[in-house]
Parts: structure tokens; C-alpha cells; sequence
């Protein structure tokens, strides 16, 4: 199946996921759609807000249950976080798609500068790939879906670039070369 087609049908899934939220009595505050450890829509309800990682009494994680996929399809189950250091570099919840969007951005700058998988320049070019191409697919923050995810994408980027030194910023840079960021418009072309 073509990438496009691939990327409508994740799209249209994840859409229907949250309406199955909404349906549920679930508030969504933000929504992305990411691909990293599979296909998933990362969401930001109250339960997220409020998480103590007390997951069997969560509304949310009742009602989606977890997955241990990695599979690259769409995955409605939350998927738990598997290492140790992976509470430090994905954030406090549990779960890796609870997660408000600071929160989410602030695990793919950790991710940017601490994983020493991304001192691998084809590593580096996956990671930051994902970042252009995460979407934001519902937001209460502000009418201007496109605006947000832009100024996600950015903040992501000018915070990792801030924090990276010699050899990994030189490996960050190519890989945002490569990727189209366009660095004094400060985002993807």
C-alpha cells in the first residue's frame, strides 16, 4: 500500500478512535498521531492531567486496555513503557500515549539528547522523521490545528538544538537537512 494511502487510513482510524472516546464520556484536550513503537494516537484528556500511574482504576486505561505491539498499524491500546529508563526520557505516565503536549514534547527532546541509539546517524534521521511527521489531529488550544503542530515542531527542535553538542548536533543537523527543515522559517518545507 503507498504511504499516502497508508498515512489516510491512520488518519481516518485514529479520527474514529476518538470519536469512540467522545462517545465514552472521554474529554480530549489534544490528539496526535505518532509512529513511534507502532501507529498510536497520543492523548491528552483530564485522566492524563491528573495521572498518579494508578492505571487499573483509570477511566482511560479501563477502557482501552494496553498492548505490547509495536507493529507498524494502528494501535488503540495504550502500550505501557518497557525500561526502566524509558520513565525518564517518555515522562511520568505509565502509558506512553497519555501524555499532555509538553509533556510529548519533552520526550522527543530527551529522547533527541540522551538515547545513545541517536548517536547512529540513520537513527537520528528515523527520530527526527518522526517528528515531521507526527500530526495533531484535534486540539482545544486553539482553533489553528496546523499553527499548534508547527509550533510543536519547533519548540522540539530549537530546545534539542539548545541542549546538543559536538558530534550528536552535527548528526541532529543533517538529519533536519535531510529532512527539510528549513532552519530561518524554523520548520519543515
Amino acid at each position: 500500500m503507498q504511504e499516502s494511502m497508508k498515512l489516510r487510513l491512520f488518519v481516518l482510524q485514529a479520527r474514529q478512535f476518538i470519536d469512540s472516546l467522545h462517545v465514552r464520556g472521554i474529554v480530549v484536550h489534544t490528539a496526535i498521531l505518532d509512529n513511534w513503537r507502532g501507529v498510536r494516537v497520543v492523548v491528552d484528556t483530564p485522566e492524563v492531567r491528573a495521572c498518579r500511574n494508578e492505571c487499573d482504576t483509570c477511566r482511560l486505561h479501563v477502557i482501552l486496555g494496553e498492548s505490547d505491539s509495536c507493529e507498524l498499524r494502528f494501535e488503540p491500546k495504550l502500550f505501557r513503557w518497557q525500561k526502566v529508563v524509558d520513565k525518564h526520557w517518555y515522562g511520568p505516565s505509565a502509558c506512553l500515549q497519555c501524555k499532555t503536549p509538553a509533556q510529548f514534547s519533552q520526550c522527543y527532546v530527551n529522547c533527541l539528547c540522551e538515547d545513545p541509539a541517536l548517536d547512529d546517524q540513520d537513527d537520528m534521521n528515523e527520530e527526527v522523521g518522526l517528528i515531521k511527521n507526527f500530526i495533531v489531529l484535534d486540539t482545544d488550544e486553539t482553533d489553528d490545528k496546523q499553527r499548534f503542530e508547527l509550533k510543536m515542531k519547533g519548540e522540539i527542535i530549537s530546545f534539542a538544538a539548545r541542549s546538543l553538542r559536538g558530534e550528536r548536533r552535527a548528526k541532529f543537523e543533517l538529519a533536519l537537512e535531510r529532512h527539510g527543515w528549513n532552519f530561518s522559517q524554523g520548520q519543515f518545507k
